[in-house]
């Protein structure tokens, strides 16, 4: 299997999962993404949590004990298959996630937030 095959497939794979969990398909590709970092060993237990703000965004994180290490993540997608995502969108993203960052640590994330605008694995919170 060559990778356009294996993208092609996991594209499926998503499309189906989404279908069949009524849940989103960006939200089923970052598990899918997830899944595989974790197969790995490069996460330990990550977990969905969408969130978004005008400049603060976040799909995922994971937090490792051992390690007493947190790494956040946003989903970047290309426009295609196997297109490449550009470096202003990666970097937009970093700015995402770093203003999440700074947003949660000096406790002004929630300020301006409503209920039904954040989520973790498919329950609000408060």
């Amino acid at each position: 299997m060559d990778i356009k095959e294996f993208a092609q497939e996991f594209q499926e794979n998503v499309k189906i999962a989404a279908e069949m969990g009524n849940t989103d398909f960006d939200t089923e590709v970052a598990k899918g993404i997830l899944e595989y970092m974790e197969d790995n060993g490069e996460v330990n237990a990550p977990e969905i949590c969408t969130f978004q703000k005008t400049r603060t965004r976040i799909t995922a994180y994971d937090y490792n004990d051992e390690a007493e290490s947190l790494d956040l993540f946003y989903l970047i997608k290309s426009d295609t298959v196997l297109g490449k995502v550009n470096n202003n969108k990666v970097q937009q993203g970093f700015n995402y996630l770093m203003s999440f960052y700074r947003e949660a640590m000096n406790g002004t994330l929630l300020r301006t937030v409503t209920i039904e605008q954040y989520s973790v694995n498919s329950n609000v919170i408060v």
